[in-house]
């Protein structure tokens, strides 16, 4: 009966493995250079994919901002290479946590395969003292080669690191330069501030381009002997300001004035503030703390969105309305006391706040709405009051630990309020 290759093929691997165990492959150290290469050459492949991965996820980032058919084959292709680089990390990771003694043995089946004179003893001993051409051909300059591979490789993952390095600086100065294009209309900002009359006063309709790279921006108060009493709306939209300050005669702020403002920690908003528009302070991702002056009763709609690092807010309790969108995507904050006046959470106004732990819902309000407190995970504490009439659609949808919550008796709850979460809900009657 002939004998198939394959059986050839194992009966070799079964006798390298024999000869491997005695020369103690894989004890005290002793290990093939090619596969010391091999996990080298595999470890600079990992760190080259993610590099480009982080920089492929920093340009996407970019990219998104941007409305265009451009931008959206741009962020294909992107897609694309970073599915390939996937794969790519996979396969790299997978060859770094094989089998040596596997691998060995397959490598030496094939070296004994291609020079089947040599013994299986002297095959071995030879790659125990070398680095044996990966492509299993007689290359005389195959050493040297190796070396400038490593070296090269070595070389680009520099490059690659300080390029990662580089990344952030640079995406945030493009993004601030597309957000002052974009809030100035035309692309073109004064120099200085520009004023306009106002009621008995002047507003700043849009921010001066001198300022928009200070560390530190102080408003004026008056301009032409007049007191500044409004800020117009994306005066100040991606300015890069760490800190600024409103001043007391400021009355009126319009929607978006510190929009996209992401190096943005502190803000001191003035005493005479009475209307803080929508979206003032949406985007900025490194303010950290704020505080409501008395005279503002509305929380406008996408107020704070995405102020990740947002972890404290101060409310009065003069404030009679908090609108959607209002705190959505506060990655940061883990809790948050709301005043007594409103009658209404609205809907996705503290969607995504992942580090929100409880709640409680102040006596007067009626209806939660949809979306509310959706994907909150970190939620585990919900106090609710008589008060409440309705739940909205996927108003606690994907609140992984609110294990069980108290509602009246009463109150109408949409059959997805609590879908993806594993509440229980209770009905109570209140007295």
């Amino acid at each position: 009966m002939a004998v198939t290759q394959r059986e050839v093929d194992e009966a070799m691997r079964a006798l390298i493995t024999e000869e491997l165990d005695a020369v103690g492959y894989g004890d005290e150290g002793k290990e093939f250079p090619h596969f010391v290469q091999e996990r080298r050459s595999s470890k600079q492949k990992i760190a080259l994919i993610c590099a480009f991965g982080w920089i492929g996820y920093q340009l996407l980032g970019f990219i998104s901002t941007v409305n265009s058919d451009l931008a959206a084959l741009c962020v294909m292709c992107v897609f694309v290479a970073g599915m390939y680089c996937l794969w790519q990390l996979l396969k790299a990771v997978m060859r770094l946590c094989a089998n040596e003694k596997g691998l060995a043995a397959n490598y030496l089946v094939q070296l004994a395969q291609r020079y089947p004179d040599k013994e299986i003893t002297e095959l071995i001993g030879e790659t125990m003292q070398k680095v044996p051409d990966p492509g299993f051909t007689e290359d005389p300059d195959g050493p040297e080669r190796l070396r400038s591979e490593t070296l090269l490789r070595r070389a680009g993952a520099a490059l690659l690191a300080v390029c990662t390095l580089a990344a952030s600086p640079v995406q945030e100065w493009a993004l601030q330069q597309h957000y002052l294009s974009d809030a100035a209309g035309s692309g073109y900002r004064r120099a200085a501030h520009t004023f306009v009359p106002y009621g008995d006063g002047v507003m700043l309709a849009m921010g001066g381009s001198d300022y928009a790279n200070a560390k530190e921006l102080i408003i004026p108060d008056e301009a032409d002997g007049k007191p500044v009493v409004a800020i117009g709306e994306l005066a100040f939209s991606g300015f890069a300001m760490e800190r600024v300050v409103v001043p007391d005669s400021v009355t009126t702020m319009g929607s978006g004035v510190f929009k996209n403002c992401i190096r943005l920690k502190q803000a001191e908003l003035g005493a005479g503030l009475t209307e803080l528009g929508a979206e003032s302070f949406m985007n900025c991702k490194r303010l950290q703390s704020i505080v409501i002056p008395e005279g503002v009763t509305e929380i406008r709609g996408n107020t704070f969105e995405d102020c990740k690092a947002l972890t404290s807010v101060t409310m009065h309790d003069g404030i009679t309305s908090i609108h959607g969108y209002a705190f959505r995507s506060c990655s940061s904050l883990r809790s948050i006391d709301l005043p007594p006046k409103i009658t209404e959470i609205r809907g996705n106004t503290f969607e995504n706040c992942t580090s929100l732990q409880s709640i409680v819902i102040p006596e007067g309000v009626t209806r939660i709405a949809a979306h509310a407190f959706r994907s909150c995970t970190s939620l585990s504490s919900v106090d609710m009051p008589s008060t409440v009439m309705s739940i909205g659609s996927s108003a606690f949808r994907s609140c992984e630990k609110l294990k069980s919550v108290l509602i009246p008796s009463k109150c109408s709850v949409d059959e997805k309020a609590f879908k993806e979460s594993p509440t229980r809900v209770n009905r109570i009657t209140f007295r």
